[in-house]
């Protein structure tokens, strides 16, 4: 997958509160530490720099 320049990596929890949120920059690869939320499904928002959605995906954590 092809990331923009200057976007934004997002994860909201079901409730829509965001709890997370990093830079796209030139790093190939990113980490969330998902321990310290509880259990559940969330979501992977990926917007461009002028806030257009370039993806999303929802992911799992389970503690």
């Amino acid at each position: 997958m092809n990331l923009p320049e200057n976007g934004r990596v997002k994860i909201y929890d079901g409730n829509g509160l965001e709890v997370w949120r990093n830079k796209i920059g030139t790093q190939a690869a990113m980490n969330w530490n998902g321990s310290q939320v509880m259990s559940g499904v969330f979501y992977v928002i990926m917007p461009d720099s002028g806030g257009e959605v370039f993806d999303k995906r929802p992911i799992m954590i389970v503690n």
